[in-house]
């Protein structure tokens, strides 16, 4: 029985991500939940969750908060409205929009 490419398949989906980061349609909403574009566009739909809640401290004030997957953020929405700091990887949102700015002029998709 043949079996598809798995890399080639790979490539697909990262250069539809790559594409999908570039144009960030999705930016009000990605921004309403403190997500940086990487996050939403690479991170969130790449990873595996198990479909079982799942409760997770929020990494600088403890607070639990519980998630329908096993796919959890690193940071409260609260935490991360204050600090600006993206709620799944906790990294600084304007750094990290500097970056996807200067990589995407640099992307030719």
């Amino acid at each position: 029985m043949f079996k598809p490419n798995r890399t080639a398949m790979k490539l697909k989906t990262l250069t539809k991500s790559l594409i999908a980061m570039k144009k960030d349609q999705n930016e009000n909403a990605r921004k309403k939940q403190h997500v940086c574009a990487p996050c939403f566009y690479l991170h969130r739909p790449m990873k595996v969750g198990m479909q079982a809640f799942t409760t997770s401290e929020c990494d600088l004030c403890f607070t639990p908060s519980t998630y329908p997957s096993s796919v959890v953020d690193k940071i409260c929405l609260g935490c991360a409205e204050k600090r600006d700091l993206c709620a799944h990887c906790g990294d600084d949102l304007k750094a990290i929009e500097k970056q996807v700015s200067v990589l995407c002029n640099e992307i030719i998709i």
